[in-house]
């Protein structure tokens, strides 16, 4: 079937055929979803075959050591798209040098040869980070019509949790930098007002098959700045908005979680606000984490716990 024939064949059985029974509006749109999503999937197909040409260079450069890689053949690949599965041939490379294979197509749109692309990976992860696998695939597919395993969400959420780790470090590394942080104090200007805040809360984490779930606790941390509008009529009162915020979390020990106070902190130029308020509860680690990395910090127990 050519995709001319497909196009017509999608319009004229799944929107033209039904114009005329459906019951409701929101039969419309989901028959219009489907029939977008197997127009898209054609689409992107096509536009995959006219990234590929149809007569390949003899040679390309290996990625890997930078010598000229030999053209074998077109391999087929399946993609894992947000318009379902999509089958694509492209130009395989073999080194002669290291003899390690490659398809410059992959490289230049970052294909992943059976597996979630980016884009899916993205969104998968999002619901992952927010909900249960298992309820969260079930919305994932409501959504967008493609189907996931509860386990797909759990490893896009876990590619989430890594780059979170991977950007934390490398903060950490900025912030224990002489270097660097002669560079902000040189290049950044000072914040005039910075609010952080800490907490704490008990979670249940998973566990191996067959083990209790144990009960952690999880630490979270913000930064953020204020505004205030005046009041509007002569007995009302000033309303404060918390804006620019950024949180941090981990499952951590107190003091590995000052680690990320401090990087975290400095990112914000906490350590050069000329006024730094912090906001929490009475407990101890939270403000044996604020005397050790801000000692000038001004430390204000929030309201509800002052009552208590």
């Amino acid at each position: 079937m050519n995709n001319h024939t497909a196009f017509n064949e999608i319009a004229s059985q799944q929107a033209i055929e039904k114009a005329t029974s459906v019951q409701s509006l929101s039969e419309m749109e989901q028959t219009l979803r489907q029939v977008l999503q197997k127009l898209g999937n054609i689409l992107l197909h096509l536009w995959l075959v006219w990234l590929t040409p149809r007569y390949c260079t003899p040679t390309a450069t290996c990625p890997h050591c930078g010598e000229d890689a030999q053209y074998q053949r077109k391999r087929c690949v399946k993609l894992i798209t947000m318009f379902g599965d999509v089958r694509c041939r492209r130009a395989y490379y073999v080194c002669s040098t290291c003899h390690r294979g490659h398809c410059p197509l992959d490289e230049q749109l970052g294909l992943r040869p059976n597996a979630m692309s980016a884009e899916v990976e993205r969104l998968a992860g999002m619901i992952g980070v927010q909900m249960p696998f298992g309820k969260g695939r079930d919305v994932f597919e409501e959504l967008t019509l493609i189907s996931l395993s509860d386990h797909s969400l759990d490893k896009a959420a876990q590619v989430y949790g890594a780059e979170v780790e991977r950007q934390e470090d490398d903060w950490l590394r900025s912030a224990t930098n002489g270097d660097e942080l002669r560079r902000r104090e040189r290049d950044t200007p000072r914040p005039i007002r910075l609010y952080g805040t800490l907490d704490g809360g008990r979670v249940q984490t998973r566990a191996a098959k067959g083990e209790e779930q144990p009960w952690r606790e999880l630490k979270v941390g913000a930064w953020f700045t204020a505004r205030g509008q005046p009041p509007k009529t002569p007995n009302g009162q000033w309303s404060i908005q918390a804006q620019d915020i950024t949180y941090y979390t981990d499952i951590a020990q107190a003091d590995d979680f000052g680690d990320i106070l401090w990087a975290t902190g400095v990112q914000r130029d906490a350590h050069r606000a000329l006024e730094l308020i912090f906001l929490a509860d009475g407990a101890r680690w939270i403000w044996d984490l604020v005397s050790l990395h801000f000692p000038n910090a001004i430390q204000i127990v929030d309201w509800f716990h002052a009552c208590e």
